[in-house]
């Protein structure tokens, strides 16, 4: 009779360790916060990965607005100069290429005062041409990404042998890139097989010019118009 005993505390023994693993998981899963709730977010909460600066998660407004469907949009643009890039000869990542920097502006045709502003930069590699559109907020966001990149490139301490080293930045879908001690850089699509554009420290001057002139060219056409 005492031997038909053990096989049923057993099985109680299991079933209750198994209910308390199950109250267990359910008290976890009750503690984090449902996916809506946790998409609607605080502003300026960086979230879990780090997240996008608020205003940044959907890129341009500019470019939400030029691919509305359904309408005719009268679009300015003001070529703001070119850049021939030329990369390093000192294996500095990236190939030869060019870079447009336009200044834009554009309005639905019977609303002009539905307008949106901003930078359009063209990308130009050996096979095909990028576009990057900016806010004329996120002009100086870019301005500033430049010059933080550049600072942390040049105290970065040099890489074991074989390694490439890298500090990055990236707004819009545009990675910029530079290289230990002012040995220059790249301009590329985000992405891992993307083709790099090479620049050498002058190119980059000439891009923070460039961008500082377009910065200009939108403000005097927002105010006029």
């Amino acid at each position: 009779m005492r031997k038909a005993i053990w096989p049923a505390a057993l099985v109680a023994l299991g079933c209750a360790l198994s209910f308390v693993a199950v109250r267990g998981l359910a008290q976890q899963r009750d503690a984090l916060p449902d996916e809506p709730a946790a998409r609607r977010r605080a502003p300026g909460d960086p979230g879990p990965l780090g997240g996008f600066p608020p205003g940044m998660e959907l890129g341009a407004k500019l470019e939400m607005f030029l691919m509305r469907p359904g309408r005719v949009i009268v679009r300015d643009t003001w070529r703001v100069g070119r850049v021939e890039c030329e990369p390093w000869e000192n294996g500095a990542p990236g190939a030869k290429g060019s870079l447009r920097v336009n200044a834009v502006l554009a309005h639905v045709q019977d609303k002009p005062d539905e307008k949106f502003a901003g930078l359009e930069l063209i990308l130009q590699d050996e096979f095909q041409d990028h576009t990057f559109l900016f806010d004329p907020e996120q002009v100086a966001d870019f301005l500033v990404g430049l010059e933080t990149v550049r600072a942390a490139a040049e105290t970065m301490r040099e890489p074991p042998q074989d390694v490439g080293r890298r500090a990055v930045y990236n707004l819009n879908g545009l990675e910029v890139g530079m290289a230990p001690r002012r040995s220059g850089g790249y301009l590329a699509p985000v992405g891992p097989d993307e083709q790099p554009v090479g620049l050498n420290p002058d190119n980059f001057q000439e891009l923070k010019r460039l961008l500082t002139e377009a910065q200009a060219v939108l403000k005097r056409e927002t105010a006029a118009k």
